[in-house]
């Protein structure tokens, strides 16, 4: 399935815009099946992308190699992320990561403006 196009990030914040240096393809399941396998959908957004040091990896309980992303709130990431985010790999680098914890960040208006994520 070929991936959406990348939709235009909110003028917000300039501050947090700047940080959204690279782009990432989120893969997350339909909750449908097809041929004995689940249904992925694709998109792709705009990222910042990080490493964990040891000491937060040890205090978060994670292995090493594990990424932290500040992801742009779009479409897709809101479906990937608060509808079925079991199951949901996020790909940087060539490198598939799978996502072990999400929290959505939200402006004063309630409005979701990103997400943070950890990814193994």
């Amino acid at each position: 399935m070929a991936a959406t196009a990348l939709p235009e990030v909110k003028k917000g914040n300039i501050m947090f815009n700047d940080l959204l240096n690279e782009t990432i393809t989120i893969k997350y399941p339909t909750g449908a099946f097809a041929d004995g396998e689940a249904a992925r959908e694709e998109c792709q957004a705009k990222a910042f992308v990080f490493d964990y040091n040891e000491r937060q990896l040890k205090e978060i309980g994670m292995v090493s190699n594990a990424k932290f992303f500040v992801i742009a709130a779009n479409a897709g990431t809101i479906a990937a992320f608060t509808v079925r985010p079991l199951g949901t790999t996020i790909t940087h680098e060539g490198r598939n990561y799978d996502v072990k914890s999400v929290r959505s960040c939200r402006n004063l208006d309630g409005e979701i403006e990103c997400f943070s994520c950890a990814g193994v």
